[in-house]
């Protein structure tokens, strides 16, 4: 997987910042006309690393859309 991606996830989120964006959306940008075979896989690994990168958070995939939502240590029990 590469960071380019993740990145690329990262700043169609932060452009959209308060919109629902859903996953056909995110993939047109994330690998324009030429998306990854399994393409819902990938980009359960490309938020999984936004996650980490970003330090928690939860993500959830809902039928054509993405919600990542940060979580405070606190309400993960740290």
């Amino acid at each position: 997987m590469s960071a380019q991606k993740t990145e690329l996830l990262l700043a169609t989120l932060l452009v959209r910042a308060g919109q629902v964006v859903s996953t056909d959306q995110l993939g047109r940008e994330i690998w324009g006309d030429e998306p990854p075979r399994k393409t819902m896989a990938a980009m359960h690994v490309h938020v999984s690393q936004l996650r980490k990168l970003l330090g928690g958070g939860r993500a959830r995939f809902r039928p054509g859309r993405v919600q990542i939502a940060r979580v405070s240590a606190a309400s993960r029990g740290r």
